[in-house]
């Protein structure tokens, strides 16, 4: 789950991405339709995940992370006026993936969320949320710590800037896991797209970059009145 990537600002906060080889380029503003065909799928994920949804999560009792804290909330959420979402579960204890994208009033709208997203992120040290919220005894209520901010590199991409946060949560034993949540939110002209992901510290957790990838790559081919073409691997990608 580690980004080949180098650490930019201290603390919790946000880092610009270069403008690849390829300028972003759109017209008009996408509507939710649109969208929605820009997010990532099933065919963007190995054979092993699945789709999510809200039901499962709260029968689940966990999932991305919804922070407690109104001021942390919106670094997962990736919410906005027009936006369009998705979710995928590898298994019942994780990891689970939730991509967003929206579209905003113009580029300079689009750069004020990015702007925003950054601040909240440097306001954000810490985040608690509660586990198995409604499940009674097993509710658990488990806090996140802010881990740096970094700054992912991505080489020909239509992006225009990123910022990304990553939070490691506080283990309840010495013998616990070690779990990690991470969010990026990526700006394409005046439209964005937020990848957030929590799992496990370990293999068995996809790496965020190559699903960032994938969301820029299929955002700005719809941009473009084009439809996103399939994986090469008609299995997934690799993650």
């Amino acid at each position: 789950m580690r980004w080949q990537l180098r650490v930019v600002m201290g603390a919790v906060g946000a880092a610009m991405l270069l403008p690849g080889a390829g300028a972003s380029a759109s017209a008009e503003s996408l509507d939710e339709e649109q969208l929605r065909s820009a997010l990532l799928d099933h065919m963007d994920f190995p054979e092993d995940w699945a789709r999510d949804s809200e039901q499962a999560e709260a029968q689940r009792g966990i999932g991305v992370p919804a922070p407690q804290e109104a001021n942390c909330r919106a670094l997962f959420d990736g919410g906005a006026d027009t936006a369009a979402s998705t979710a995928f579960a590898r298994s019942f204890s994780g990891p689970f993936v939730r991509t967003t994208a929206a579209a905003h009033d113009g580029e300079g709208a689009a750069e004020a969320a990015l702007e925003n997203y950054r601040r909240t992120a440097e306001a954000c040290n810490s985040f608690a949320v509660v586990e198995g919220e409604g499940h009674g005894p097993t509710e658990l209520r488990v806090v996140y710590n802010g881990g740096g901010t970094e700054e992912p590199s991505l080489d020909d991409s239509a992006a225009d800037e990123v910022a990304a946060v990553r939070f490691e949560r506080e283990p309840e034993s010495t013998e616990a896991p070690a779990v990690v949540a991470e969010a990026a939110l990526v700006r394409v002209g005046e439209h964005t797209v937020l990848v957030a992901q929590v799992g496990r510290d370990d293999a068995g957790t996809g790496e965020l970059r190559p699903m960032l990838d994938r969301a820029v790559e299929k955002l700005h081919a719809v941009q473009e009145g084009r439809t996103p073409e399939p994986p090469t691997d008609l299995d997934g990608t690799e993650l």
